[in-house]
This record gives C-alpha cells, structure tokens and sequence, in this order.
C-alpha cells in the first residue's frame, strides 16, 4: 500500500525445439489495499488571517480498526462563507465557521467538515518569527579537517578521486542530447546510462561534490573543473534551445518528451522522475554558484528555474497533484529546496511561487497534526518534500503566497513532528531510515532487518532536515541524531578504496556485508559523491554577528568564524586518565563570545578545564547542561586560551520495540558491530560486552576492535570487507528480571 499501481513490461520469451519467439507484455501490478476499515475520520483544521480565502488540506486524517492512521482524499463544497455554518466558537478577534465535505476511501464515502479558523491576531507568530529569525542568524563556521579522524580520511579519500575523473565523460549525456561534440567521451553506465531514464542526476551530485569539496580544500583544481562543467552546461541549454527546440532555459540529459509524458498520465518505467534529475542539476549548479563563487552558474540555473515555473504554471494544481502522486515517476527530490535557494539568490519571487506547486498535503497535513500516516511511503522521496516546505516557511514566508496563517505556518510545525515521528519511531539503531526506500509501520524495527535497511540517499536527506531544524531552535536533540547518523551511517558507507564507492543499502541483517556502487550511478552513489563534504559545515556553528559560536560535532578542525578562530583536537588516549574522552578547544583570535559545547547525549561526567594563556585555571567537574542540551562559556576571550572538554563515555543496550529479544549495543559515539559470517542472530550477554568495553578502553579506542566471549566487536563505521551483525539476541543466561 502507498506506492500506487505499477506499470512494467515483461518479456515472455519461448523456446521449443530449435524455434524461439519472444513477446513484450504490458503490465500492470495492481497496489495492495489497505484491509483494515476506517473507524473515524477527523475533522481537518484550517486557519486564515481576516480578508483571506480558506484553503483546508484536500486530505482527511482517519482512523483504522488495527489502529494505524493514514489519509483520505475529500471534496469540499465551495469556500465560501455562504456555503457554511457558522460555528458558536466565535470570540473577539476569531470567527469561526464550518465547511463540509467529503471523503473518499476507495467506494465507501465519509463526511467530514473543514473547521475554518479567521484570524486577526496569531498567538504562535511570536514563536514562528523567532524560529524564522533564528535560522535566518545561524550560520556555519568555516571548519577544515585536521587530525586522524574518519571523516578526514573520507574527505582525502574522496578528494583524490573526484580530481581523477573526467570530466567529459560527466558530461557526455548532456552533449549527446544537445547535438553537439563529446570530445570522444566514453558513455556513462547504470542509472547514467545513454538509455537510461534517469540519465543526468550523477551529474548534478558531482558538480555539487566538486563544489563542497572546494569550500572544505579550497583546491583550486577542483575550481578549474567546476568552471569546465558549468561552461559546458551552458553551452549545452543553449544548444537544446537552438538545435533541438527546447524551450528557452530548458537543461537535462535528454529533450522535453519525459515531462510531456508524466503530464500526459504515463507511469514507471516509461518515465522516471525527470523533476528528481531536475533538482539535481539545478542544485548542483547551486552549490557552484554558492560555494564556489562560480557566477555563471546562477544564470544557468535561473534560467532552469524560469523553465521549471513556466512548465508547472500551466497545469492545474489538480493536475499536479496527480503527477507528484505518481509513484516513482512523480518524485521530485528536493526541488522545491532547489527553487526556494534560487529565489534567495535572484530575489526573483517567481521561484519561490513555483515552489509552492510541489506542497503535498498528504505528507505535511498529518505531520501538522502530528499524526503518524507515513507508513508505506518513499523514505527519499518525502523527507526532501518536508524540508522543502521548511525553506519555504524560512525564506519565502514574508510573500504571504496563499494566504496561510502566516504563509506556511503550519508546515514549521510538520517539519517538527516529521523529524521526532521518524527519529523516536522510525529509524534503526545507527540512525539510517527505510526498508527497500520504503517507510514501515511505526516501532517494527526487528521486523525491518534486513539487506536493504537504511538507504544511504534516505539519512542524506535527513540529515539536511536536521540542519535546518537546528538552525530554527538549536538544541542538542538535533545535533545528537544528526552526530550519531554521521559516525554511525554516512562514514561507514564508504568503499575506503578510493574509487567513489558507497553503500546503497546498509544490510543490517545477521551477517550482512556492506557492497559498494561504483558504476551503476545510483542516486545513493550520487548523493555519496558529497557526503564526505557536505557534513563538514555543522562541526560549528555562530550566530550572524559571531559571538555566540555552538561545538556541535566533536570532529578535529580548524574552525574560522566572523568573530573568533579556533582549534579543536582530539586528546590521544594514552594521555587521559581512567575511560575519558577529551578534546581541546583552543581560541585562536581573541574576542567577548559565548561558546556553546554540545554534551553528547551518549556521555556522563562531562567535565571542563579552562586554562587561561595568563596562567589561572578554573576546574568544573560534572556540569549540567542548559535546557538546550549545550554547556554555555561566556568570557573575554584571550589568544591561547584553551579548554579541555571531557567526559565517560556510556554503554548503551537498545531494545527494538517489536521484539525486546533482539539488541543493539553502543558504547560512547559508536554503535557496535560483531564481526562473524553466522547467518543466524548471534546470541550475546550485554554486561559481559560492558565490562570487556570499559575494562579494555584504550584497546577500543586506539584499535577499534575488543574480543568478548570469543566474539570480535568493531564501531560500525569500520566494517566494510566483514560480515557484521549490528543486532543480536539477548543471551538465553541474561536476567530479565
């Protein structure tokens, strides 16, 4: 249920004797549908400010017998007061009426009624314009890697091999769709492949890789490549206008016929998301332009944009809506983020309008109400969507499109209850989201182990979600999930081989081994291109005037912020008493700042030491956390000052929901992997791993590894070339009283 009727070909192919025959079949696989009656429809909530039309979402939330909710299509009756009733919850400076409708659950209808709320005065706009202000403030501090540490690793890794690839070969769909010369390019494969309907998306991620990657090095080989790539991008939409007749700013790997068909009705494989390969391009042309100051880019992607809105303004929003409904086909990653940067950049409202025609009511109505209704969606396809209608409540919130109350008000709202819903009932225990890209039932987790658990492109997305909820209202539950997918998913989904290789699913099964994309260009090898870069940017972060600075990742760098410079390193094992961890933070440029240390959520005793390049010193042992989950610094700072920042790491058990029997350990920022080729839930005594981990500290530090019970444990981020068992079985000895 939720991916809606799939339509395939199959080839039938037939051998008697010496005679052979073969015959394509279309097919359509019907969805499944939902068996458990609806039990209640809820009325729907809408809000609008006094002198505006109301707009209540074309989805109802309802109730099943087995408990589940999900949502169902309504018909309302034309908005308009005369067509309603008037409510008696009508007080001074509200006025409230009711609007009827109706619902639709395969034939069965339900009734089901709009309250219409009109405003004067909103009592959340205060805390909605300090969300928006505080986003608006917050920016990242400029960190480059240093030390030993995976993520440094990667970034090198990474880096030597985008500086070895050619760049014609990247481009060679581009320039056989533009009918212009490949320079004897050889074609791309997979995903990218000359018939391939997705062609064109690798391109976008690696432009993007390229770009982060420069903003992290600053390598200017990396620039003279992204500057060759944008020129010959340009040259490209240009020639498709001119020798291919496309439509004036049109940019893609093939000509306009895929968009023609997905408005003409046609579903997967005949059409594949040609808006998903849109964002990509155009996001890629985006990070150019933003990080390294590449400013033709910006006229290329513009003129995407002016493309994209001229192409989407002359469908109904009905229609519409029955594209992005079409499953696969339909999908449009993160264009609606894509278009809303645009119009930051341009201050064109245009785009920001046209984000708006990919608002999906389905998704972020539920999740305004906090209603869990995601199971059976595309993990990868909707988490881009919520942090969509997040940028467009940030940045596009003051064109008052629609007349919410205020713009998208609401959708601040679901992008809050979307991330706590998926993180607290969704996720596995290395943060990673989705079962075969799907979204399961809510708490089945043991149920979801499998080879294709956790989807790279899926905790990419979420981890972009995280960063924008941060900057919204920073506090360490944000920064705690997104530290623990980083270290736990993103660093462990790389090759280690320097050929650009990247998990697409992590197999989280007993005895799964993690295999790596390195020719099929799918998008988690894409979206793998930029992960060793893109992360980099939350080691810190500072208000606009830079003297409030947040240590949320405690990953070794060199931070240069507005107001003040830093050093953070890592304290080598051997020079810390008993199981600490430490870091150093050292103040590089003197300054009056607040400095904010993030307590991990995995540590206990958290202890600071500030020495003073004047000599004093001043111990403070087991500090509690503010409210935000932050430990706050405020002093005149003096160059050479430093703080020595420590803390026990814990041991953790996780019990999945579904099945208590089945586990997860983790001690400190690691989750545990066992190392054995056993198919079968290994069977294991949590207290004996605990004290084998705490007694053997340095071991696991140093080495990565401790044995236990003749049992090899490893931080899941090391695991590539081993099959690895992240969850076992409680051990038949274990007390459960």
């Amino acid at each position: 249920p939720g991916v809606g009727n799939r339509h395939i070909h199959l080839t039938v192919k037939a051998k008697l004797n010496k005679n052979q025959s073969s015959k394509i079949f279309d097919v359509t696989v019907l969805e499944q549908e939902t068996t458990s009656e609806v039990v209640r429809v809820e009325d729907v909530a809408c809000d609008v400010m006094n002198g505006k039309d109301a707009h209540p979402s074309n989805v109802a939330v309802a109730e099943r017998a087995d408990g589940s909710y999900s949502t169902l299509p309504v018909q309302w009756q034309p908005v308009s007061e005369a067509n309603a009733t008037t409510s008696n919850n009508t007080t001074g400076s509200q006025n409230n009426y009711i609007l009827n409708g109706t619902a639709y659950d395969n034939e069965k209808t339900f009734p089901v009624k709009a309250i219409i709320t009109k405003h004067t005065i909103d009592n959340r706009v205060e805390d909605l314009h300090r969300a928006r202000l505080s986003r608006l403030g917050n920016r990242p501090i400029k960190a480059t890697l240093i030390q030993d540490s995976d993520l440094a690793y990667i970034a090198q890794e990474m880096s030597e091999y985008l500086l070895g690839v050619d760049d014609d070969h990247i481009l060679v769909n581009f320039r056989m769709a533009a009918g212009i010369d490949t320079h004897a390019a050889s074609v791309m494969t997979g995903w990218d492949a000359p018939d391939s309907k997705l062609r064109g998306h690798t391109t976008g991620h690696y432009l993007s890789a390229l770009s982060l990657a420069y903003q992290c090095t600053n390598n200017n080989r990396f620039k003279q490549k992204i500057h060759y790539l944008v020129s010959a991008l340009m040259e490209c939409q240009k020639q498709l206008h001119l020798k291919k007749n496309c439509e004036e700013g049109f940019l893609a790997a093939y000509d306009e016929r895929p968009f023609e068909l997905l408005e003409e009705g046609a579903h997967y494989p005949d059409v594949w998301a040609p808006y998903y390969t849109q964002d990509k391009i155009l996001s890629g042309l985006l990070d150019a332009y933003e990080y390294a100051q590449e400013s033709q880019a910006l006229s290329v992607a513009s003129g995407m944009g002016t493309w994209i809105a001229n192409r989407l303004k002359r469908l109904s929003p009905k229609h519409r809506a029955t594209m992005w409904a079409t499953y696969i086909a339909g999908e449009f990653g993160g264009l609606c983020s894509a278009l809303v940067r645009l119009y930051r950049f341009t201050g064109n409202s245009t785009f920001a309008e046209t984000a708006t025609y990919l608002h999906n009511d389905k998704l972020l109505y539920p999740m305004s109400r906090d209603v869990d209704t995601l199971a059976g969606m595309h993990a990868n396809q909707h988490i881009p969507q919520v942090t969509g209608a997040l940028d467009l409540f940030t940045y596009a919130d003051d064109l008052e499109m629609g007349g919410s109350l205020p713009a998208y008000s609401t959708s601040f709202q679901a992008a809050q209850h979307f991330w706590e819903i998926c993180v607290k009932h969704h996720t596995f225990c290395q943060g990673g989201i989705g079962e075969t890209e799907m979204i399961r039932k809510p708490d089945e987790e043991a149920g979801n182990i499998t080879d294709k658990s956790a989807e790279n492109c899926a905790s990419y997305s979420m981890m972009k979600l995280t960063q924008g909820l941060f900057e919204s209202t920073p506090n360490s539950r944000y920064t705690n999930y997104y530290a623990r997918v980083l270290r736990n998913h993103i660093t462990a989904t790389f090759s280690r081989k320097k050929d650009g290789g990247s998990t697409y699913f992590f197999p989280l099964r007993p005895g799964g081994i993690c295999t790596y994309d390195t020719s099929e260009n799918t998008c988690c090898h894409g979206s793998g291109l930029e992960n060793a870069f893109r992360f980099q940017s939350m080691i810190a972060t500072e208000t606009c005037q830079g003297h409030d600075v947040r240590i949320n990742l405690y990953i070794p760098a060199l931070l240069q912020g507005t107001a003040g410079s830093f050093k953070l390193e890592k304290v080598i094992s051997n020079q810390q008493s008993g199981r600490r961890i430490a870091f150093t933070l050292s103040i590089r440029r003197p300054g009056n700042f607040l400095i904010r240390l993030r307590y991990p959520d995995y540590a206990t005793a958290f202890s600071l030491n500030i020495k003073h390049a004047n000599g004093k010193s001043e111990e403070k042992d087991n500090v509690e956390p503010d409210s935000d989950g932050y430990v706050s610094i405020q002093c005149s700072w003096e160059t050479d000052d430093m703080i020595l920042i420590s803390w026990v790491p814990l041991f953790r058990v996780h019990h999945c929901p579904d099945d208590p029997e089945i586990i997860s350990l983790a001690y400190g920022p690691d989750v545990m992997a066992a190392i054995s080729d056993k198919q079968d839930f290994l069977e294991v005594e949590p207290s004996h791993v605990k004290a084998a981990v705490e007694l053997n500290h340095r071991q696991w530090i140093d080495q990565g590894k401790v044995t236990v019970d003749g049992i090899t444990w490893m931080p899941i981020n090391k695991v590539a070339g081993h099959r690895f068992h992240a969850y076992v079985k409680l051990s038949n000895d274990h007390d459960r009283g």
